[in-house]
Protein backbone atom coordinates (compact mmCIF):
# COMPACT_ATOMS: atom_id res chain seq x y z
CA UNK A 1 0.00 0.00 0.00
CA UNK A 2 0.80 3.69 -0.52
CA UNK A 3 2.38 5.40 2.05
CA UNK A 4 1.02 9.20 1.93
CA UNK A 5 2.50 11.87 3.71
CA UNK A 6 -0.20 14.64 5.15
CA UNK A 7 -2.71 15.21 7.66
CA UNK A 8 -3.94 12.25 9.70
CA UNK A 9 -6.85 10.18 8.16
CA UNK A 10 -8.84 10.46 11.26
CA UNK A 11 -8.88 14.58 11.17
CA UNK A 12 -12.67 15.99 9.98
CA UNK A 13 -11.05 17.84 6.94
CA UNK A 14 -14.29 17.46 4.72
CA UNK A 15 -16.45 18.20 7.14
CA UNK A 16 -13.74 21.51 8.40
CA UNK A 17 -14.76 22.39 4.45
CA UNK A 18 -18.35 21.74 4.73
CA UNK A 19 -18.83 23.93 7.64
CA UNK A 20 -16.60 26.81 5.50
CA UNK A 21 -18.30 26.65 2.34
CA UNK A 22 -22.20 26.51 4.08
CA UNK A 23 -21.38 29.07 6.90
CA UNK A 24 -22.51 27.23 9.04
CA UNK A 25 -23.55 29.76 12.49
CA UNK A 26 -21.68 29.26 15.55
CA UNK A 27 -20.67 28.19 18.34
CA UNK A 28 -19.52 24.63 17.32
CA UNK A 29 -19.49 22.18 19.75
CA UNK A 30 -16.11 20.16 19.28
CA UNK A 31 -14.39 17.26 20.90
CA UNK A 32 -11.08 17.20 22.92
CA UNK A 33 -9.16 14.95 20.21
CA UNK A 34 -9.87 17.16 17.46
CA UNK A 35 -9.70 20.47 19.21
CA UNK A 36 -6.04 21.61 18.26
CA UNK A 37 -7.00 20.59 14.48
CA UNK A 38 -10.07 22.91 14.74
CA UNK A 39 -8.40 25.81 15.97
CA UNK A 40 -5.49 25.18 13.75
CA UNK A 41 -7.59 25.09 10.66
CA UNK A 42 -11.41 27.07 11.32
CA UNK A 43 -9.82 29.24 14.38
CA UNK A 44 -9.70 32.31 12.38
CA UNK A 45 -14.03 32.07 11.87
CA UNK A 46 -14.91 29.81 14.88
CA UNK A 47 -13.85 29.86 18.54
CA UNK A 48 -13.51 26.05 19.15
CA UNK A 49 -15.10 24.60 22.63
CA UNK A 50 -12.40 22.97 23.78
CA UNK A 51 -8.87 21.43 22.91
CA UNK A 52 -6.02 20.48 24.97
CA UNK A 53 -4.80 23.58 26.68
CA UNK A 54 -5.08 23.44 30.46
CA UNK A 55 -5.73 27.38 30.30
CA UNK A 56 -8.93 28.70 30.00
CA UNK A 57 -10.76 24.96 29.36
CA UNK A 58 -9.25 22.37 32.65
CA UNK A 59 -10.15 19.37 33.52
CA UNK A 60 -13.83 20.16 33.95
CA UNK A 61 -14.48 20.81 31.24
CA UNK A 62 -12.77 17.76 29.42
CA UNK A 63 -14.73 15.78 31.94
CA UNK A 64 -18.38 17.01 30.93
CA UNK A 65 -17.00 16.71 27.24
CA UNK A 66 -16.85 13.33 27.65
CA UNK A 67 -20.07 12.38 29.40
CA UNK A 68 -21.97 14.38 26.89
CA UNK A 69 -20.70 12.42 23.90
CA UNK A 70 -22.04 9.76 25.32
CA UNK A 71 -25.46 11.41 26.38
CA UNK A 72 -29.08 11.29 23.76
CA UNK A 73 -29.75 14.41 22.31
CA UNK A 74 -32.67 15.01 24.77
CA UNK A 75 -30.74 14.81 27.82
CA UNK A 76 -30.69 17.53 30.50
CA UNK A 77 -27.29 18.16 30.61
CA UNK A 78 -27.35 18.89 26.38
CA UNK A 79 -29.81 21.25 26.62
CA UNK A 80 -27.96 23.45 29.63
CA UNK A 81 -24.76 23.12 27.52
CA UNK A 82 -26.31 24.22 24.19
CA UNK A 83 -28.30 27.40 25.84
CA UNK A 84 -25.25 28.32 27.82
CA UNK A 85 -22.57 28.27 25.30
CA UNK A 86 -24.89 29.39 22.39
CA UNK A 87 -24.01 26.13 20.38
CA UNK A 88 -25.48 25.83 16.84
CA UNK A 89 -23.97 22.47 15.82
CA UNK A 90 -21.66 19.70 16.60
CA UNK A 91 -18.76 18.54 14.83
CA UNK A 92 -18.18 14.79 16.29
CA UNK A 93 -15.46 12.50 15.28
CA UNK A 94 -16.29 9.16 13.82
CA UNK A 95 -13.01 7.30 13.10
CA UNK A 96 -12.57 3.73 14.05
CA UNK A 97 -9.97 4.73 16.41
CA UNK A 98 -10.34 6.95 19.31
CA UNK A 99 -13.58 8.52 16.99
CA UNK A 100 -16.90 6.14 16.97
CA UNK A 101 -16.22 4.46 20.42
CA UNK A 102 -16.62 7.88 22.04
CA UNK A 103 -19.73 9.21 20.72
CA UNK A 104 -22.51 5.57 20.77
CA UNK A 105 -25.07 8.53 20.72
CA UNK A 106 -24.85 8.41 16.96
CA UNK A 107 -28.05 7.28 15.62
CA UNK A 108 -29.94 8.76 18.40
CA UNK A 109 -28.39 12.00 17.27
CA UNK A 110 -29.46 10.79 13.75
CA UNK A 111 -33.21 10.93 14.83
CA UNK A 112 -33.50 13.19 17.39
CA UNK A 113 -35.93 16.15 17.18
CA UNK A 114 -33.68 18.70 18.51
CA UNK A 115 -30.89 17.76 15.87
CA UNK A 116 -30.27 17.30 11.70
CA UNK A 117 -27.69 15.54 10.43
CA UNK A 118 -26.38 17.69 7.84
CA UNK A 119 -22.90 16.49 6.95
CA UNK A 120 -22.20 12.52 7.31
CA UNK A 121 -18.34 10.90 5.73
CA UNK A 122 -16.90 8.06 7.19
CA UNK A 123 -14.98 9.95 9.74
CA UNK A 124 -16.98 12.16 10.93
CA UNK A 125 -20.57 14.17 11.35
CA UNK A 126 -22.10 17.15 11.71
CA UNK A 127 -25.37 18.13 13.38
CA UNK A 128 -27.39 21.13 13.28
CA UNK A 129 -29.28 22.15 16.52
CA UNK A 130 -32.64 23.11 15.28
CA UNK A 131 -33.34 26.76 16.28
CA UNK A 132 -35.54 29.40 14.04
CA UNK A 133 -31.57 30.84 12.70
CA UNK A 134 -30.99 27.26 11.27
CA UNK A 135 -34.17 26.35 10.20
CA UNK A 136 -33.55 27.90 6.55
CA UNK A 137 -29.87 25.60 6.55
CA UNK A 138 -31.74 22.67 7.66
CA UNK A 139 -34.37 22.57 4.89
CA UNK A 140 -31.46 22.75 2.58
CA UNK A 141 -28.59 20.61 4.27
CA UNK A 142 -30.23 17.95 5.67
CA UNK A 143 -29.15 14.19 5.21
CA UNK A 144 -30.62 10.99 5.99
CA UNK A 145 -28.22 8.66 7.99
CA UNK A 146 -30.09 5.48 6.80
CA UNK A 147 -29.60 6.25 3.24
CA UNK A 148 -25.85 8.46 2.97
CA UNK A 149 -23.55 7.08 1.03
CA UNK A 150 -20.48 5.57 2.69
CA UNK A 151 -17.77 6.14 1.59
CA UNK A 152 -18.27 9.45 1.03
CA UNK A 153 -16.33 9.10 -2.38
CA UNK A 154 -15.93 5.53 -3.69
CA UNK A 155 -11.80 5.06 -3.76
CA UNK A 156 -10.90 4.30 -7.01
CA UNK A 157 -6.91 2.58 -5.99
CA UNK A 158 -6.36 0.28 -3.97
CA UNK A 159 -4.29 2.61 -1.67
CA UNK A 160 -3.39 3.15 2.52
CA UNK A 161 -5.90 5.63 2.33
CA UNK A 162 -8.80 3.70 0.09
CA UNK A 163 -8.17 1.12 2.80
CA UNK A 164 -8.87 3.50 5.52
CA UNK A 165 -11.67 5.23 4.02
CA UNK A 166 -13.34 1.11 3.51
CA UNK A 167 -12.52 0.05 7.36
CA UNK A 168 -14.15 3.35 8.72
CA UNK A 169 -17.22 3.43 6.52
CA UNK A 170 -18.00 -0.23 7.47
CA UNK A 171 -17.60 0.42 11.25
CA UNK A 172 -19.95 3.62 10.74
CA UNK A 173 -22.22 1.73 8.91
CA UNK A 174 -22.75 -1.17 11.63
CA UNK A 175 -22.96 2.05 14.17
CA UNK A 176 -25.82 2.83 11.65
CA UNK A 177 -28.02 -0.55 11.56
CA UNK A 178 -26.53 -0.90 7.82
CA UNK A 179 -24.90 -3.88 8.87
CA UNK A 180 -25.32 -5.51 4.96
CA UNK A 181 -23.62 -2.80 3.72
CA UNK A 182 -20.95 -2.40 6.20
CA UNK A 183 -20.23 -6.70 5.36
CA UNK A 184 -19.53 -5.08 1.58
CA UNK A 185 -17.38 -2.50 2.74
CA UNK A 186 -15.17 -4.64 4.91
CA UNK A 187 -14.99 -6.57 1.68
CA UNK A 188 -13.67 -3.45 -0.33
CA UNK A 189 -11.13 -3.04 2.72
CA UNK A 190 -9.80 -6.37 3.22
CA UNK A 191 -9.27 -6.45 -0.81
CA UNK A 192 -6.63 -3.57 -0.19
CA UNK A 193 -4.78 -5.05 3.32
CA UNK A 194 -6.26 -8.98 4.28
CA UNK A 195 -4.43 -8.93 7.44
CA UNK A 196 -6.45 -6.28 9.30
CA UNK A 197 -7.26 -7.74 12.65
CA UNK A 198 -9.91 -4.78 13.30
CA UNK A 199 -11.66 -5.24 9.77
CA UNK A 200 -11.71 -8.68 10.79
CA UNK A 201 -13.22 -8.37 14.76
CA UNK A 202 -15.69 -6.35 12.58
CA UNK A 203 -16.99 -8.91 10.55
CA UNK A 204 -17.20 -11.32 13.29
CA UNK A 205 -19.49 -8.77 14.86
CA UNK A 206 -21.57 -8.25 11.89
CA UNK A 207 -21.76 -12.13 11.20
CA UNK A 208 -22.57 -12.24 14.97
CA UNK A 209 -25.56 -10.35 14.87
CA UNK A 210 -26.86 -11.73 12.04
CA UNK A 211 -26.52 -15.50 14.18
CA UNK A 212 -23.96 -16.44 11.51
CA UNK A 213 -22.07 -17.99 14.50
CA UNK A 214 -19.93 -20.14 12.50
CA UNK A 215 -18.59 -17.41 9.85
CA UNK A 216 -18.10 -14.93 12.77
CA UNK A 217 -15.89 -17.96 14.78
CA UNK A 218 -13.33 -17.88 11.78
CA UNK A 219 -13.26 -14.22 11.48
CA UNK A 220 -12.78 -13.67 15.29
CA UNK A 221 -10.26 -16.51 14.96
CA UNK A 222 -8.19 -14.64 12.04
CA UNK A 223 -8.64 -11.82 14.22
CA UNK A 224 -6.94 -13.16 17.08
CA UNK A 225 -4.36 -14.52 15.31
CA UNK A 226 -3.54 -11.36 13.69
CA UNK A 227 -3.32 -9.32 16.78
CA UNK A 228 -3.67 -10.52 20.55
CA UNK A 229 -7.18 -8.63 21.24
CA UNK A 230 -9.09 -9.56 24.77
CA UNK A 231 -12.18 -8.19 23.31
CA UNK A 232 -11.94 -10.60 20.48
CA UNK A 233 -11.43 -13.84 22.82
CA UNK A 234 -14.75 -12.21 24.59
CA UNK A 235 -16.34 -12.54 21.57
CA UNK A 236 -15.39 -15.69 21.19
CA UNK A 237 -16.20 -16.82 24.62
CA UNK A 238 -19.65 -15.64 24.05
CA UNK A 239 -20.08 -17.56 20.84
CA UNK A 240 -18.82 -20.84 22.29
CA UNK A 241 -21.21 -20.31 25.06
CA UNK A 242 -24.05 -20.09 23.12
CA UNK A 243 -23.16 -22.85 21.23
CA UNK A 244 -22.53 -25.30 24.42
CA UNK A 245 -18.69 -25.52 23.59
CA UNK A 246 -17.74 -25.38 27.31
CA UNK A 247 -14.06 -26.26 27.30
CA UNK A 248 -13.57 -23.82 24.15
CA UNK A 249 -15.43 -21.37 25.98
CA UNK A 250 -13.17 -21.86 29.31
CA UNK A 251 -10.04 -21.32 27.22
CA UNK A 252 -11.52 -18.22 25.42
CA UNK A 253 -12.49 -16.93 28.19
CA UNK A 254 -8.70 -17.64 29.85
CA UNK A 255 -7.25 -16.29 26.80
CA UNK A 256 -9.34 -12.34 27.65
CA UNK A 257 -8.86 -12.25 31.07
CA UNK A 258 -5.07 -12.50 30.04
CA UNK A 259 -5.10 -9.89 28.15
CA UNK A 260 -7.35 -7.27 29.23
CA UNK A 261 -6.41 -4.47 31.93
CA UNK A 262 -9.76 -4.67 33.80
CA UNK A 263 -10.79 -8.26 33.22
CA UNK A 264 -14.00 -8.43 35.71
CA UNK A 265 -16.74 -9.00 33.41
CA UNK A 266 -14.60 -11.95 31.77
CA UNK A 267 -13.52 -13.25 34.77
CA UNK A 268 -17.00 -13.02 36.35
CA UNK A 269 -17.76 -15.27 33.01
CA UNK A 270 -15.28 -17.49 33.52
CA UNK A 271 -16.39 -18.39 37.04
CA UNK A 272 -19.59 -19.65 35.87
CA UNK A 273 -17.49 -21.70 33.21
CA UNK A 274 -15.89 -23.71 35.44
CA UNK A 275 -18.90 -24.02 37.56
CA UNK A 276 -20.48 -25.35 34.63
CA UNK A 277 -17.36 -27.86 34.32
CA UNK A 278 -17.95 -28.88 37.90
CA UNK A 279 -14.83 -27.28 38.77
CA UNK A 280 -15.76 -24.71 41.86
CA UNK A 281 -12.27 -24.57 43.63
CA UNK A 282 -11.62 -22.95 40.05
CA UNK A 283 -14.48 -20.69 40.02
CA UNK A 284 -14.14 -19.82 43.69
CA UNK A 285 -10.28 -18.39 42.11
CA UNK A 286 -11.85 -16.92 39.08
CA UNK A 287 -14.58 -15.23 41.63
CA UNK A 288 -11.93 -13.44 43.54
CA UNK A 289 -10.06 -12.69 40.76
CA UNK A 290 -13.16 -10.89 39.53
CA UNK A 291 -13.73 -8.56 42.64
CA UNK A 292 -9.93 -7.53 42.89
CA UNK A 293 -10.43 -6.23 38.67
CA UNK A 294 -13.51 -4.34 39.23
CA UNK A 295 -12.49 -1.59 36.93
CA UNK A 296 -13.23 2.22 38.50
CA UNK A 297 -14.86 3.70 36.14
CA UNK A 298 -17.80 0.83 36.41
CA UNK A 299 -21.25 3.09 37.35
CA UNK A 300 -23.17 2.73 39.96
CA UNK A 301 -26.10 0.38 38.98
CA UNK A 302 -23.14 -1.73 36.86
CA UNK A 303 -21.18 -2.18 40.18
CA UNK A 304 -24.80 -3.62 41.37
CA UNK A 305 -25.41 -6.08 39.21
CA UNK A 306 -21.76 -7.42 39.18
CA UNK A 307 -21.78 -8.23 42.94
CA UNK A 308 -24.79 -9.39 43.04
CA UNK A 309 -23.69 -12.15 40.37
CA UNK A 310 -20.83 -12.23 41.86
CA UNK A 311 -22.20 -13.58 45.74
CA UNK A 312 -24.38 -15.79 43.72
CA UNK A 313 -21.31 -17.50 41.91
CA UNK A 314 -19.80 -17.58 45.04
CA UNK A 315 -22.24 -18.95 46.69
CA UNK A 316 -23.05 -22.10 44.12
CA UNK A 317 -19.38 -22.71 44.20
CA UNK A 318 -19.51 -23.27 48.17
CA UNK A 319 -22.68 -25.07 48.26
CA UNK A 320 -20.28 -27.47 44.95
CA UNK A 321 -17.64 -27.82 47.14
CA UNK A 322 -19.49 -28.52 50.05
CA UNK A 323 -21.34 -31.41 48.10
CA UNK A 324 -17.94 -32.69 47.23
CA UNK A 325 -16.59 -33.63 51.04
Amino acid sequence: MDNLAGLSWWFPERAATFLERQNIPGQIFNTYNEGGYFIWRLGSKYPDYLDGRAIPFGPELVARNDRLLTMPPDASAWQQEVEHYNIRAILVPLGRYNGLHLFPALRRFCTSEAWSPVYLDEVSAIFLRRTPETDHLIARLQIDCATAPLPAVVPQRNTTEAFNHWANAAAVLQALGRNAEALSATEGALAIFSDSAFVHALRGNLLTEGELLSEAEHEYLLAATLEPNGTIWSSLAAIYHRQGRLMEEIAAWEHATALLPHPATELLALGYAELAAHRPQRALQEFDRAGASLPPSLDRGGRYYFFARLRNGRAMALSALAQQR
